[in-house]
């Protein structure tokens, strides 16, 4: 271990070859925590956090953040209760039973084509606070210009020469079979006995002969995909890293420069989909990420499910047209309850839909379909996440139980567990959230007075963003770090992660630090209104 990777009082040896490799990269995490902290310390001695709280101007916006941020379930379930009363007009006037949304410009969309322009801030009130899903119309035209350039043909359909070219025809491809669907049609839930969605089984075959597949499937609906394999269910390359795989080629072959080979050559995120806290950790300290290519023929899916460690999604049609389902949820308390509606919408070739958290949905390409989708979590959804976790930690905890081999005291075991139950565990999630909040604290301390006090929709927009997911995060992290009830539990499992008791501290003192400066500015904004 690097004495950089420590806190600046530990005194753990640095060459400690013991230490594992999720263990460093969350030193690595809390490292950059401490450094953010410090220029936030330097912000509260210059002053600063002193007059971003005594600004008049802001006063406002920190109530509506915190009056937002507090009431999270609510929004969530006025959004179900909004969207379940459209569904009765919608199938009396067969309308449209979600809200399509136009680009009008970088960071403006027109609602259902009409005059109501809905910002960056108000999207993610309007949609992702309140949880429930949208199309959105004309990123074709902007985030994705390129890379539906580059994927999409002349006629519209996928532009299989990109693929050869820049990847290889010998290249593997994760293909996904699907054995709930067999070559008859016949199909079951997807679900396993507690309730899960079955595994999919995975076939590694070449690039070229998936092509090969795909056009023969296209052609006829009597071949399917990996009969040579013995199996006889339609095939989708899902869940495929296509960009880490670019992004390692290109390091592999620096001089590999005919065409984009990462992220942000292909595409950008839109704005609407920002503030990622899962795939930018992930991406920053692990290598990993939630951001998958699908390609599929016609008539392959994926089976009911909602998304992993209950996040949002986002899909865009390069090429191809699918058929959602989607169920609509009952949610109490963070948790979903039996799905009672559903509704179904077809997404068009340049379309994206947002998906919110714990919506099950089933897709059908109804052609040769490509996509690209990202799982994320955002302030607004990470309690969803939390609960989550809780509700996997009941499950691993009644296995211990049955099996009786496991001591009480054994956190660093049931992290390891859970992390690989749900690829996420207690300290990742703590350590996530408290980057993000040391961010944000830091982003908007730092904005000119001149700025703050601007009426103008784009500042409040930005500024309120920001200020809502601070408070949001701050009601996470006093309600799992700083709660009686679970702060021993949770400082076990740190301690136990980070191998190290002193950094389980760390990360505690700072959580308190920057909740001190949230209730600061709540404490003013009070006073003062």
């Amino acid at each position: 271990m690097d004495d950089s990777l420590c806190t600046d009082n530990n005194t753990e040896q640095a060459n400690d070859t013991s230490v594992s490799t999720q263990t460093t990269e969350l030193r690595k995490a809390l490292k950059d925590c401490s450094n953010g902290i410090e220029r936030l310390r330097k912000a509260q001695d210059d002053g600063i956090v002193s007059s971003f709280a005594n600004d008049g101007a802001v006063h406002p916006l920190i109530h509506r953040a915190v009056a937002a941020a507090d009431a999270h379930r609510e929004l969530r379930q006025n959004g179900i209760n909004d969207l379940r009363r459209r569904l009765v007009i919608s199938s009396e006037e067969r309308s449209f039973p979600i809200d399509v949304l136009h680009m009008s410009s970088s960071n403006a969309f027109l609602l259902d084509g009409g005059e109501v322009t809905i910002q960056t801030y108000e999207f993610k009130q309007r949609y992702c606070a309140r949880n429930v899903p949208c199309i959105i119309r004309g990123l074709d035209m902007t985030n994705f210009a390129h890379v539906s350039s580059q994927w999409r043909s002349e006629d519209n359909a996928i532009n299989v020469d990109w693929f050869r070219n820049c990847l290889g025809g010998d290249t593997k491809v994760p293909v996904r079979v699907d054995a709930t669907n067999d070559q008859n049609g016949n199909q079951d839930d997807g679900l396993d006995a507690d309730g899960r969605a079955t595994e999919c089984e995975t076939v590694e075959m070449k690039l070229c002969e998936w092509i090969e597949y795909c056009k023969q499937t296209n052609q006829s609906t009597l071949v399917y995909p990996c009969e040579y394999k013995g199996l006889t269910s339609i095939g989708y390359l899902k869940d495929w890293h296509l960009l880490q795989f670019l992004k390692s080629k290109q390091q592999q072959q620096q001089r590999y420069n005919s065409q984009p080979q990462s992220i942000n050559d292909l595409y950008s995120v839109p704005s609407i989909f920002e503030r990622d806290l899962l795939n930018n950790f992930l991406t920053k300290y692990t290598g990993g990420d939630y951001k998958f290519v699908y390609w599929g023929p016609a008539q392959s899916r994926t089976n009911l499910h909602s998304d992993v460690l209950h996040s949002f999604s986002w899909s865009y049609n390069v090429v191809g047209k699918k058929r959602w389902t989607l169920y609509v949820p009952s949610i109490k308390n963070g948790r979903e309850s039996q799905c009672l509606e559903t509704f179904e919408l077809i997404q068009e070739t340049g379309d994206t839909i947002f998906v919110p958290a714990m919506w099950k949905h089933e897709v059908v390409n109804l052609v040769e379909t490509l996509s690209i989708n990202h799982n994320w979590i955002t302030a607004a959804n990470i309690d969803c996440t939390y609960q989550c976790l809780l509700t996997e930690i009941s499950s691993i905890e009644k296995e211990i139980r049955d099996w009786g081999v496991l001591s009480n005291d054994d956190c660093e075991t049931r992290e390891n567990m859970l992390r690989g139950c749900v690829g996420l565990d207690v300290t990742m999630l703590v350590m996530m959230a408290l980057c993000e909040l040391i961010d944000l604290l830091n982003e908007f301390l730092r904005v000119e007075e001149t700025s703050r006090s601007e009426t103008a929709d784009i500042n409040n927009g930005y500024l309120m963003d920001r200020l809502y997911s601070t408070f949001s995060l701050y009601n996470l992290l006093n309600s799992i770090v700083l709660n009686e009830a679970e702060d021993a539990n949770t400082m076990k499992r740190l301690a136990a992660t980070l191998q190290s008791e002193e950094m389980a501290n760390d990360v505690k003192s700072y959580s308190e630090f920057c909740i001190g400066i949230c209730r600061t500015l709540a404490m003013h904004a009070n006073i003062k209104e």
